[in-house]
């Protein structure tokens, strides 16, 4: 199968009735695509959600593969060696959030590729960008946290410096992940209630995802949510607990001085 049979097949199947539509799927499937080097703009339309085991081992352009497919949550099993383009890949995939074990190191394009993509949050970290020119839009409308972004090349930056830096973030964020699942997201989500603990937690928070003095802050985090009587938790208690005992002192010096 070449490119022209391949995109006609796919519109058989988006032209199909609801009753035909599960057959024309399954056929299509079925089809050998190992030939088949552009995926793009395949346009299922925004209700489909059907498991896809198309062989895309010489495909080097998806752009817009899933565009508009608000429905599809399917896991993908791509070989994307080849692939350059990326742009718009799930644009508008309002449901998607998949892990995505993709080999991204040909590509130069990713604009839009998450564009309004309101579920998806996976981490993307392993993903190797070094060679992508083009991020506008990528994750416009995106809920994706940044400890989860792929890390970008900076102007003029040398391999050597974009692996260390992309090595560095991936253990960044796996320590992160780590301490969410001991502790619990939950707990940080309580604290940031708490007026007098918000600017503190936020503090920590942002310096270690910045990934600086990050020892510190990991203690720091540890010692506040774990009640560690050796901590900060304890300490801030402390401290607050003698400054409502020195305010109490200099109210009723003041009493006593209108008397």
């Amino acid at each position: 199968m070449d490119n022209t049979e391949f995109k006609h097949e796919i519109r058989n199947f988006v032209d199909a009735d609801m009753e035909s539509k599960k057959a024309a799927w399954r056929r299509l499937s079925e089809m050998d695509t190992s030939n088949v080097d552009d995926m793009s703009n395949l346009r299922l339309g925004d209700n489909f959600d059907e498991p896809i085991n198309f062989n895309t081992s010489q495909v080097n352009n998806m752009s817009g593969m899933f565009y508009g497919c608000e429905n599809f949550n399917q896991p993908l099993d791509f070989n994307t060696s080849q692939v350059e383009n990326m742009s718009g890949m799930f644009n508008k995939c309002r449901s998607f959030n998949q892990p995505l074990d993709f080999n991204t190191s040909q590509v130069t394009n990713m604009n839009y590729m998450f564009f309004r993509c309101e579920s998806f949050n996976q981490n993307l970290t392993h993903w190797d960008v070094f060679n992508v020119k083009n991020i506008e839009q990528m994750f416009r409308g995106c809920p994706i946290r940044n400890i989860f972004k792929p890390v970008f090349p900076e102007e003029g930056e040398s391999r050597e410096s974009y692996n260390a830096r992309r090595e560095a973030k991936m253990n960044d964020t796996a320590e992160i992940l780590n301490i969410e699942a001991r502790i619990g997201f939950v707990v940080f989500s309580e604290a940031s209630k708490n007026a007098t603990q918000r600017s503190d937690t936020g503090k920590a928070m942002k310096l270690f995802f910045n990934g600086s003095e990050k020892s510190k802050v990991m203690q720091k985090i540890v010692a506040r949510f774990s009640g560690d009587s050796s901590g900060n938790s304890s300490g801030g208690k402390s401290r607050r607990s003698k400054s409502r005992k020195l305010r109490s002192r200099s109210k009723k010096s003041k009493s006593k001085k209108k008397c």
